[in-house]
């Protein structure tokens, strides 16, 4: 087996320059340098050659071993992940074998993003909100914005929701730039009534929470308003919020029904 090549410490290297100059009363040869620091006159020759060319004993900065991929195929990787962030490692890799003929390991892909600032995260859940629904909302807000605490704390704010009690959590990890957790491609989205199996009625005001109901079976517009009948009364007293309250809901069709429409004003509810 070929012997490893020995570097020449830096201290020695400096004394062999020493020696070479001298002083006063000249440098010795290579051969006696040679002899000192029991270094074959090739190395010596070495020494002084790279110090007449820098000027320095010290080594130059070394390059390091070649990037696997290069910049075009590091661009095509980054860019994939931004465009779908859920994007695995194992499956990139999958595909710049297929587009440029490269074998690399995931773990290859795993530093290539990690060097570009792209760390795996677990994907945010939040509510699926489609594009005419954002608008909406920002609307909205932007509406609301300037209303005082007075009309924020004059409503009752109503809505039902159905649990998962018992389903997978469906966690995905997506590779994201920092402070990017809420951006909506790095989002795992969820839908309202995806495969719960508890549904529940509730309201709440600024005050604090009000009455909360159990519902059996499918809710309609019937059985919406018997929920109202039982609970919204009671609520706006346990709330403080007065005969002057507003009532908040979404615009789910049983919401907006005629009948529910006709309820309100019966029961003069202002929404």
């Amino acid at each position: 087996m070929a012997s490893t090549r020995k570097e020449i410490p830096i201290a020695i290297r400096d004394l062999v320059i020493q020696d070479w100059k001298g002083g006063q009363k000249g440098g010795l040869s290579q051969r006696q340098i040679g002899t000192k620091y029991k270094l074959a006159r090739t190395t010596i020759q070495t020494i002084i050659k790279n110090f007449r060319a820098n000027g320095s004993v010290q080594n130059k900065v070394r390059s390091g071993r070649k990037p696997i991929l290069a910049h075009r195929e590091v661009r095509h990787v980054l860019n994939k992940v931004n465009v779908t962030p859920s994007l695995s490692a194992p499956k990139l890799s999958t595909e710049i074998k297929e587009m440029f003929d490269k074998q690399v390991s995931p773990r290859t892909i795993q530093r290539t993003l990690n060097k570009g600032n792209l760390k795996s995260h677990r994907a945010v859940r939040k509510p699926l909100i489609v594009p005419r629904n954002a608008t909406k909302r920002v609307k909205f807000a932007r509406d609301h914005i300037s209303k005082p605490q007075t009309y924020w704390d004059s409503i009752l704010w109503t809505d039902e929701s159905k649990f998962n009690v018992f389903g997978s959590d469906g966690r995905r990890r997506v590779w994201r730039y920092p402070k990017e957790a809420l951006n909506p491609k790095n989002l795992n989205p969820t839908v309202k009534h995806g495969g719960g199996s508890v549904m529940v009625w509730g309201c709440m005001a600024s005050s604090g929470a009000g009455k909360m109901e159990f519902v059996d079976g499918i809710m309609d517009q019937y059985k919406y308003q018997g929920i109202l009948d039982r609970n919204i009364q009671e609520s706006v007293r346990k709330l403080g919020l007065g005969r002057g309250f507003t009532f908040q809901q979404d615009n789910d069709p049983k919401h907006s029904a005629t009948s529910t429409m006709e309820y309100f004003k019966k029961k003069k509810f202002r929404s």
